[in-house]
This record gives structure tokens, C-alpha cells and sequence, in this order.
């Protein structure tokens, strides 16, 4: 069932993820709760798009890469994360991984985490956070 969203207000999203396969995904959940979503590739994309932008919910991975696919930093979706509360202190933040123990991490930050190969999940998360 789609979220009931504000009649007239564009609820916006951005999307944190290098690989098309689990950006296609994502965005289509995103677009089914009914969000206007910005995707960028790396961790520098989405810190340049951040530029007093503010968003209401954000998907990051938490293992995005800085730059390109050859350059992956482990810490670089955390700092995208940690970057995107400071531009939008309202935004919800999930953080998505293949790697489990990325889980504990992001609660200790106060972040949402998701699973990668779950999305039933993402989907729940993400309806979950429009509350």
C-alpha cells in the first residue's frame, strides 16, 4: 500500500549508491512511497549536491565509494551520512550494507540500517521513516 504523503508537498530523498543494480531498487521504493529522489554514484557527489539542500530521508551505502568504483573507502558512507544530518538535522537516515556488522555501527550513530538483499525491508524502512 503507498504511503498517504502530504497533498502538494514534494517529500525529497537522496540515494547514496554506486551499483545500478541496488539503485534500481532502491529507487523504485523510494518512488513508490511517493519521493522525489537525487541519486548520486560516489560519496563526493552526494557531499557536492548536500550545499544547504535539505532532504527529508536519506538512503546511503555505507560502503560507497569516494570518488569511483575503484576507490572504495569503508568509512566514506558514514561520513556521507554524518555529512547529509549536518545539512538536513530533520533527514532520516538509512544505511544499507552487504556487510552485517555495519548494522551496530549505524545504530550507535542513530541511523536507520537495512540489509542489501532485503528489500522488503528497505521498503518497510522506508514507510516506516515517513512517520
Amino acid at each position: 500500500m503507498k504511503s498517504k504523503l502530504i497533498v502538494g508537498c514534494v517529500v525529497r530523498a537522496i540515494l547514496v549508491e554506486d551499483s545500478i543494480t541496488c539503485a534500481a531498487v532502491a529507487l523504485h521504493a523510494l518512488r513508490y512511497c511517493g519521493f522525489a529522489v537525487e541519486r548520486y554514484g560516489s560519496a563526493k557527489g552526494a557531499r557536492c549536491a548536500l550545499n544547504g539542500r535539505q532532504f527529508d530521508l536519506a538512503i546511503v551505502d555505507a560502503n560507497i565509494p569516494e570518488f569511483d568504483s575503484s576507490d572504495v573507502a569503508h568509512t566514506a558512507g558514514i561520513d556521507v551520512a554524518n555529512a547529509i544530518k549536518c545539512s538536513s538535522p530533520t533527514c532520516k537516515i538509512i544505511i544499507w550494507s552487504g556487510d552485517p556488522g555495519i548494522g551496530q555501527v549505524a545504530s550507535d550513530l542513530g541511523f536507520a540500517f537495512v540489509f542489501k538483499n532485503d528489500p522488503v525491508k528497505l521498503l518497510a524502512a522506508i514507510q516506516c521513516n515517513l512517520r
